[in-house]
């Protein structure tokens, strides 16, 4: 993890990182390094509806969607990494699922994670013509 740190560091690009329902884990992980001033711009966690709607200026419908992610895009100049979870209480089967969003020097791109007990299930929801699909989340940024 830390030589991918420090490649998202060498490439120069400076993130915006918007984190909602994750416990701050990318930003708090990225600052943990030396050196993250040089990859990280601003770090919002917005946690309840209300802060939501506040920082992205406009309502929705659910927090934890792509609706959500293209708002942020909106609001947010530059690269940027989104991320936002929730964990499922009533089917004992799905245990969380949550969108990341991506935006780049190699275009945009957004993914769909379900957790199902230990099994997991990754969709590509929406991505840019340029993007290769064979490029992994952390080689975007």
């Amino acid at each position: 993890m830390y030589n991918r740190i420090k490649n998202i560091q060498k490439s120069g690009d400076v993130y915006t990182i918007i984190e909602c329902g994750t416990s701050a884990i990318v930003s708090n992980t990225l600052m943990s390094c030396p050196g993250a001033s040089s990859m990280i711009s601003e770090c919002y966690q917005p946690y309840s509806k209300n802060n939501q709607v506040r920082f992205l200026e406009s309502d929705f419908k659910r927090s934890v969607s792509i609706e959500w992610i293209l708002l942020a895009f909106k609001k947010i100049e530059g690269p940027c990494f989104i991320t936002q979870y929730q964990t499922q209480s009533g089917d004992k089967r799905l245990l969380t699922h949550g969108y990341i969003g991506i935006r780049g020097k190699n275009g945009t791109r957004i993914y769909h994670q379900s957790i199902y007990n230990s099994r997991y299930n990754w969709d590509i929801e929406h991505e840019s013509e340029e993007m290769d699909k064979r490029i992994s989340i952390l080689n975007l940024i």
